[in-house]
């Protein structure tokens, strides 16, 4: 007779957290360019070392998609679309593009349209923990204050920002904890770069005067969500 003993192996799938280091992202520099004629409305970015993220905002005069394929570019690279809001109001249109880990220092912006509408491009450049732009959303209106909440998931090292467009060039005031940071205005178009003041979620509420119809798209930028692998550790087990 004979007798054969099975052994097992006992596996136990368990979900851990890891922890990756994290630094507030902050604002760090800007700049913005606009006009009519097909030629490039580009900027210098005087970025810092330590850059980690740059963001695109821009408003056209047309209610298509006017900008040249390939554009806008940043260091001479194709940026990355976030959302394109064609024709948001009679003819104007609202994009926002973003690089994640730019080359450092001061670099080139450049945005072209196809036909030469009017163009107005605002770039803000940003450091810390900043690996995605996260919690987009679009709001409108013609009433003031301009009112757009950002909700930031990394409450302690996320930030808050809103580009925001107008049809004209209405003399805007930042909100209660927030700054503009760089604005491209002419008679037909206005963008404007705002960011909250402090990290963590944020309700833009930038004032003016009269009716102006406005576009506003929001976001966060912040480190990536924290990562939870499966780990499959042994816990009985004989033989091969």
């Amino acid at each position: 007779m004979i007798l054969r003993l099975g052994f097992c192996l006992v596996v136990l799938a368990l979900s851990v957290t890891v922890a990756q280091a994290t630094s507030p992202v902050t604002f760090d520099a800007a700049c913005n360019n606009g006009g009519t004629g097909t030629g490039n409305k580009n900027c210098d970015v005087a970025a810092s070392a330590s850059v980690t993220c740059v963001v695109m905002m821009a408003e056209w005069a047309a209610g298509t998609d006017d900008i040249v394929s390939g554009f806008p570019t940043y260091a001479g690279s194709a940026m990355t679309l976030q959302q394109k809001d064609l024709a948001w109001t009679s003819g104007k249109s609202h994009g926002t593009w973003y690089v994640i880990a730019p080359p450092t220092g001061t670099q080139t912006a450049n945005i072209k349209t196809t036909s030469g509408v009017n163009i107005q491009q605002v770039t803000l450049s940003f450091t810390g923990t900043c690996e995605r732009l996260a919690n987009f959303g679009s709001a409108s209106g013609s009433s003031s204050p301009a009112t757009h909440a950002v909700t930031v998931s990394d409450a302690s090292n996320g930030l808050a920002v809103q580009a925001l467009a107008f049809t004209d060039n209405p003399s805007l005031t930042a909100g209660t904890g927030e700054t503009i940071r760089k604005s491209g205005t002419n008679a037909s178009n206005s963008q404007h770069g705002l960011t909250s003041d402090t990290n963590g979620s944020h309700t833009f509420g930038p004032t003016f005067s009269g009716s102006h119809a406005w576009h506003s798209h929001g976001f966060s930028l912040e480190p990536n969500a924290a990562v939870t692998p499966s780990a499959l550790l042994p816990l009985l087990g004989v033989g091969n």
